[in-house]
This record gives C-alpha cells, structure tokens and sequence, in this order.
C-alpha cells in the first residue's frame, strides 16, 4: 500500500472474511472500535455483520468514515437497475465480476469464484453454502435450506420476511424482495418492477401524466416541459 500524506483525499477498503473453521458468522452485536494512529492513519475495524469484517484506513483528519454498504436490505441480491460495469475493473472488491449480459457487478459466475467450502448460486449469482438441510446452514442472512437446489437462502416463504421493506419471498432465489406484484405496492410507488423486485412510480411513459415521462434510471416521472 502506498504512503498517503495525511488529510489527503485517498481512501483505502478492504474485506476479511471470516474463517471456515468457525463455522458460525461473527453477529451483529460487536461494536465499532478504533485500534490505533499510526503516522496520520486512523485504522477502524468494523463488525459489519454475518460473515464480514472490513478493515476500512482513512487519514486521521477528524472525518468520518461510513462502513461500505452492500445492499442489505431485500434487494442484495437483485439487479440494480442500471448499467454498473463494461469489464470487471469496474466492479468492487466484493461484487467483483462484471456479467457483461446485465452490466452488472456480482459475486459470481461459477463456482470457481468463490471459497472452497462455498457454490456460486446462479440464480442471484452470489457464493453461497451448500446444504442437505438448514442443519448446515450457519450463516444468519442465509439460514434455510433449498432442498431442491441444495442451497443456503434467506427465505422459502413470506413468513421468513420481516423487514418491512422486504416482506416476500421471491421463491426462484430464496431472498426476500420489496414485492412480487403490483398488488405489493402503495399508491405513490404502485408498479412492481419485474426486474429488480421493487416498488417504483412508473416504469413507463404511459405511466406517468400525459405531460411527463418516466426517467428510466430513477423509474420516477418528470416532466417534459
């Protein structure tokens, strides 16, 4: 890693996994906790949630650092949107392949991407435990077993929902999304969009005034004046 001055813009990231052995994720309930200062760096590492720590180096200038989010909600696993990548350069440490058919950053395209201990699931494309049953399931966001496919997921039904911004399984890839239908949305975001599982003000032209248009990458209507 390279020297950077103190107060200087540069920002340095990086993700450890939690070891194999242990078998088990390393919880939500560990706090926040600076280390030490070393010649103008703060280093804080950051308990980020079920399998993760990211180790996250700022300069020590009195800012603060937000821990990198990676979709946590119901959607994590969902495409989002619009075009991410071209190549996988453009991608991040932890959604590192781009999928050039989608333009989107994933965990995965094949199995041969991921740890030894894990499979790609193709459907979400993300590394994820195979299983027999939930017996083998250790990790807190992916407790279940999908017997069928033979891996770990966070839902097999809308019981398995309890956020309230993602309250149904969207059973192809056992994860928990926004909605499956346009029966799932309210009145100021009432289109389910097929792709990505979320609730959006329009995802037409004809959805909008006669007068506005629907912007393709917000999916919210504006006007054409």
């Amino acid at each position: 890693m390279n020297a950077t001055a103190p107060g200087a813009p540069s920002r340095y990231h990086h993700e450890l996994w939690s070891t194999p052995s242990t078998g088990r994720s390393l919880g939500k309930g560990v706090a926040s906790c600076i280390i030490q200062s070393i010649c103008g760096f703060v280093l804080l590492l950051l308990v980020s949630g079920c399998d993760r720590v990211s180790l996250v180096l700022a300069p020590n200038s009195g800012e603060e650092v937000a821990p990198r989010a990676d979709a946590g909600d119901g959607s994590m696993n969902e495409p989002s949107g619009g075009p991410e990548c071209a190549q996988s350069s453009d991608c991040d440490s932890y959604r590192s392949h781009c999928d050039v058919a989608t333009q989107q950053c994933v965990q995965c395209m094949s199995t041969a991407h991921c740890d030894s201990s894990e499979v790609c699931d193709l459907v979400v494309q993300r590394c994820t435990l195979p299983c027999v049953t939930s017996d083998d399931c250790s990790r807190q966001d992916e407790p279940r077993c999908d017997t069928a496919r033979g891996l770990c997921v966070e839902c097999r039904d809308d019981s398995h929902c309890d956020s309230r911004s993602a309250r149904f399984c969207r059973l192809e890839s056992g994860r928990c999304v926004e909605c499956l239908s346009n029966a799932h949305c309210g009145s100021d975001q009432p289109f389910c969009d097929p792709s990505r599982y979320r609730c959006e003000q329009c995802l037409l032209d004809a959805d909008c005034r006669s007068d506005e248009r629907c912007e393709a990458s917000e999916h919210r209507c504006v006007s054409t004046q």
